[in-house]
């Protein structure tokens, strides 16, 4: 016969067996809180993260890749300038030959009128050159100033060249990086599955084999009802025991009514250690799943880790490269735009057109001024002096018999148009310095000197004569 002090005993038993299972259940839901973090919250945020910066930096990757196009149209086209450089060379050293011939065409000094100007180069003694006639200071200051030029035009481009290669080089290494960590982020993603904001899902092989998350999750899930299902059974076992205390235990027939109930409930009792110990195992197993959750975490967010981390430096490399570094070289570079375009030529300072082709076309007219000046003096000069000072007198007399004529008068016209158009021809070559008599004697002339034209010496015949050749002749620096 069960009694109502038996019933107490059990009362105390429940109680006590219900409050250690709260507690072990207690425990039991902080692992399920922890793991369910773990897993749901710090492995997917740091999913979640490292999709971000991967995301962000393949934007950046796109911004390098216009960066490099835009450095790539600053590029100097070497080959140009280069060729221009040698052609510039080319035309100096024709110059400086030029000046060579120049120096060794000898000016009799009898060539000469008296006292003149002083020129570049003058010697006290001896006879001069050509090269005495020409200003060796302009040619000497273009010289320098074209040298100058194509140095500062090499040191420039070196500079520029390095810039860009520099601005290339890190914006490919950037891309480089970046596409390293997408790599990883992806390596790592790999066999995850875990419902994150980025949609991680079991698409594909990649993500068709169960992972070890998964696996923790539905177990958990399966633990959670099972010990639910527990405490609700020593719930209920408490609740019964106290209601077995209100039967009419000093009433045998009432009591009898509940035999079998309570026969039930002592079944119950028996059974309080064996339901304790199945929720202390629940509690253990879950515990070990929180175990192994944070070991298979400890292996899986550390690469995360370092994605986000490594991304988050690059980004602020890529920051700085393209905010400050890229901005900073573009102006230098535009500032070297500027300074070559500037170019000093004829003592001016300019800053239009292509220097280069300017100094080159600058010295080529100066080689082709010289070179003409040179052939001019050889050919056309010593010819048209023997003719003033030798053959045209000598015709001139010739045709005073034919005064009466008139012919006389028409040789004097066309012989003053044809010094006329010599000058306007070749006077541009020919220094002030050189003797070209110009006056074409008169009839007047030849009646009262005929006996100095005859008899006189071919220089001392002009030395009186105080015409000089007409304005279009050249001076000492016809050079």
């Amino acid at each position: 016969m069960i009694t109502r002090d038996q019933v107490l005993q059990w009362v105390s038993e429940a109680s006590s067996t219900l409050t250690k299972a709260q507690e072990v259940c207690q425990v039991a839901q902080n692992y399920l809180q922890e793991t369910e973090y773990e897993l749901h919250n710090r492995l997917a945020t740091a999913i979640d993260t490292s999709h971000d910066m991967v995301s962000a930096l393949q934007e950046q990757s796109k911004v390098m890749e216009q960066i490099m196009k835009v450095v790539n149209l600053q590029k100097i086209d070497d080959d140009g300038t280069e060729s221009k450089i040698a052609n510039l060379q080319q035309q100096l050293a024709r110059l400086k030959r030029n000046v060579s011939v120049l120096e060794s065409t000898d000016v009799p000094k009898y060539l000469l009128r008296k006292n003149p100007a002083k020129v570049s180069g003058d010697k006290e003694d001896g006879n001069k050159t050509l090269k005495d006639f020409i200003s060796l200071t302009s040619i000497e200051l273009l010289e320098d100033n074209a040298q100058t030029y194509v140095k500062n035009n090499s040191a420039i481009r070196k500079w520029r060249t390095e810039v860009i290669t520099d601005i290339i080089g890190r914006a490919n290494l950037y891309k480089k990086q970046a596409s390293r960590l997408a790599m990883q982020y992806e390596d790592e993603a790999t066999g995850i599955i875990v419902e994150t904001s980025v949609g991680i899902r079991t698409e594909g092989s990649a993500f068709a084999s169960r992972s070890l998350a998964e696996t923790i999750d539905k177990e958990n899930k399966s633990l959670e009802t099972e010990l639910v299902a527990l405490l609700e059974s020593l719930t209920n076992h408490y609740d019964q025991c106290n209601r077995a205390l209100g039967l009419p235990w000093s009433n045998e027939e009432a009591l009898a009514v509940h035999h079998e109930g309570l026969q039930v409930l002592e079944g119950d009792a028996r059974d309080l250690p064996g339901v304790y110990k199945e929720v202390c195992t629940v509690q253990e197993i879950i515990e070990n799943n929180r175990n192994r959750a944070t070991k298979y975490l400890s292996s899986k967010l550390p690469p995360f880790e370092k994605i986000v981390n490594g991304s988050r430096n690059l980004l602020d490399t890529i920051r700085d490269f393209k905010c400050k570094i890229v901005p900073q070289s573009f102006a230098t570079i535009a500032k070297t735009n500027e300074i070559l375009q500037n170019y000093v030529l004829n003592g001016e300072s300019i800053f239009s057109g292509d220097p280069l082709e300017s100094y080159i076309l600058a010295i080529n007219e100066l080689c082709d001024h010289y070179e003409r000046f040179s052939h001019i003096y050889a050919e056309n000069y010593l010819a048209e002096l023997r003719y003033r000072v030798n053959d045209y007198p000598q015709n001139f007399i010739a045709k005073i018999s034919d005064f009466l004529n008139g012919e006389l008068d028409e040789y004097r016209r066309k012989e003053t148009q044809r010094r006329a158009q010599w000058v306007k021809q070749y006077g541009e070559y020919i220094p002030n310095e050189f003797i070209l008599p110009d006056e074409v004697p008169s009839v007047v002339q030849v009646i009262t000197n005929i006996d100095d034209i005859e008899s006189a010496d071919i220089v001392d015949s002009h030395k009186a004569s105080e015409v000089t050749i007409d304005g279009n002749r050249g001076s000492s620096n016809s050079g």
